[in-house]
């Protein structure tokens, strides 16, 4: 029994001394530091001043760049990276950097305003608008521009976003998408029109309200983007003026195919009551951006309201003949009269129709 009591304490301190020296000889859980710069999240600089990124880590790492998501540098086995932007045009800039090693792995983002040069803006090349950090150029003829206004936010992956804008002549008055990537810094253009852009081959089917390009200042965003809705307002004036069916509004995109139409919705002033001078608001979905109209189709009863009935009867007839044949002519009288009463009923038929048409 006592024998047995000293194995056992034996073979605890055994134990104990083993697992003492197999601590001793593990490292401790292993870290590392990096540190990025510049300390700003959002750099402001012209084209002919780029910003120089940097990443430094405590031990060998991975260190990879990425440029509006798309990976522009890659390092391995390295503690210090940097990198440049290599870019021609204005515009915002996502840059990332992500630095991985066995310990694990960290990033961190930076959003660069790239401005015009001094160059540039006496040759009009960094374009004008709304927006302070400049405009986005469409390639329209500036002569056929009405307004131009320009609304800027950072796009966050699968976060719903809105742009707005508050020109008195512009008919849009937001939009609003979910990217499906992190873009950053993205400005819309939003160009009202005096005619048809130059851009576009054709008129669309119905009457023209507006004419408006909408273009951001990314490339390839129209298959990253979903949940896609433009708020738009229409002139009740326009409307009644041209007769134009509240219904048959429509919100239309222009592309290598024609012009594609978009259902639309009213949302606000729809009331028989509202003023002349009020607007009508409506909201529509889109599958992209580009050149866009907003179109109105014609009431069909705009022709005439006058409808001419048919009192039946023989108009060469001596309406004020004499009595003779009397008894006889009240059968048809009589049948003259469902005669009258079958063509008001017919015309009024026709006339409810003409001015509530099937919308198809």
């Amino acid at each position: 029994m006592f024998s047995t009591k000293n194995d056992i304490k034996a073979r605890l301190i055994i134990s104990a001394v083993f697992l003492i020296l197999l601590l001793a000889i593990t490292p401790a859980s292993a870290t590392f530091n990096a540190t990025f710069s510049p300390d700003n999240a959002v750099i402001s600089s012209r084209l002919d001043r780029e910003p120089v990124f940097r990443a430094n880590v405590s031990e060998n790492s991975t260190i990879v760049w990425f440029l509006d998501d798309y990976q522009v540098a890659s390092y391995t086995g390295i503690c210090n990276s940097s990198y440049v932007p290599d870019v021609s045009e204005t515009g915002n800039y996502s840059i990332m950097v992500n630095v991985s090693n066995p310990n694990g792995s960290m990033e961190n983002q930076w959003y660069w305003v790239a401005t015009a040069t001094p160059s540039q803006i006496m040759s009009g090349g960094s374009g004008g608008g709304s927006s302070s950090s400049g405009s986005v150029s469409s390639g329209e003829d500036y002569k056929n521009i009405l307004v131009k206004e320009v609304s800027m936010q950072v796009l966050n992956k699968n976060v719903l976003t809105e742009f707005s804008f508050n020109e008195a002549d512009n008919p849009i008055s937001s939009l609003e998408f979910t990217s499906s990537v992190n873009a950053g810094y993205v400005r819309m253009s939003l160009e009202v029109l005096n005619n048809r852009s130059a851009f576009v081959s054709e008129d669309p089917d119905n009457e023209v309200y507006r004419y408006v390009n909408i273009n951001p200042d990314r490339t390839g965003l129209d298959n990253k983007i979903s949940d896609t809705r433009i708020f738009f307002n229409v002139s009740q004036q326009w409307l009644d003026e041209n007769n134009i069916d509240l219904d048959s509004v429509r919100l239309n995109l222009f592309s290598s195919y024609g012009w594609r139409t978009f259902p639309v919705k009213v949302i606000s002033g729809s009331n028989e009551s509202e003023s002349y001078h009020s607007n009508i608001t409506f909201v529509s979905t889109t599958n992209g951006f580009g050149n866009f109209a907003i179109t109105g189709k014609v009431n069909a009863s705009s022709e005439d309201g006058v409808v001419v009935i048919d009192m039946g009867g023989d108009s060469s007839k001596n309406v004020s003949g004499s009595d003779s044949g009397h008894e006889s002519g009240s059968d048809e009288d009589n049948s003259d009269s469902e005669n009258v009463l079958d063509s008001v009923l017919k015309s009024m038929k026709d006339l409810f129709i003409k001015r509530n048409p099937v919308n198809t």
